[in-house]
């Protein structure tokens, strides 16, 4: 089991192989109303959804890998820093986590009394729903005892936060051959890609789908508030 990602695979998935970021953006545009600045982007990467979503608007980017000459606007400020160690210069109004949260996740304590300690008015919360060809996935690394840190939700998080809306919808994973989907597979649900866990995977994923390396990701967006 790991708990990190390089820039390299980050990159390779949104721009390669998945068009989550894409959608995201559209979906975005319906809460523009909760994306109240200052924004803090945990796990921004390249910057590129608060850059289309949100130019105009202070965003504190933050992120352990360093990107270099990616995505910027005048008002959004790039650190490379861990999630718990940023200390804000100003009163953080929103907390943007997209797929982030399963590096977060460890202690939910820690992970709350972060939060609280920002206080923001607002948390969008963006992650994968875990059902349809990804629930089965699940049940295959659990069946084959390999230590893995997906992305799911995390019980009692965030502490004291009323969720006022969600937004479902639908990505597109999307690969040349098995052996890429079962190495962005590995990327997504944080285990060790091993030679034999690749195969064992590569024969799973062709039997369960056919001559077609590709499946949708369900996702959602969360939109928590703490205020009635």
């Amino acid at each position: 089991m790991r708990n990190t990602v390089s820039k390299e695979e980050v990159s390779t998935f949104k721009e390669v192989y998945c068009n989550e970021n894409k959608v995201i953006l559209e979906i975005l545009k319906e809460f523009q109303e909760y994306l109240v600045e200052p924004i803090l982007d945990v796990g921004a990467g390249n910057g590129d959804i608060c850059f289309y979503t949100c130019p105009d608007k202070e965003v504190f980017m933050i992120d352990t890998n360093h990107y270099e000459n990616e995505l910027n606007s005048e008002k959004h400020k790039r650190s490379v820093i861990d999630f718990f160690a940023f200390v804000p210069e100003k009163q953080i109004k929103t907390v943007f986590i997209s797929h982030t949260l399963q590096f977060i996740d460890d202690d939910v304590n820690k992970l709350n009394a972060k939060i609280s300690q920002l206080n923001p008015e607002n948390i969008i919360l963006i992650i994968n729903e875990n059902d349809g060809f990804m629930g089965k996935i699940l049940d295959w690394i659990a069946a084959n005892n390999i230590k893995a840190n997906p992305e799911t939700t995390v019980p009692n998080f965030p502490e004291n936060y009323i969720l006022k809306d969600i937004g479902k919808f639908k990505a597109e994973l999307v690969c040349d051959n098995f052996c890429t989907l079962a190495q962005q597979i590995s990327y997504l649900m944080l285990f060790d890609f091993t030679e034999d866990i690749k195969n064992k995977l590569v024969n799973f994923l062709k039997n369960e789908l056919g001559r077609i390396p590709a499946f949708p990701i369900n996702q959602a967006i969360y939109i928590y508030s703490n205020k009635l």
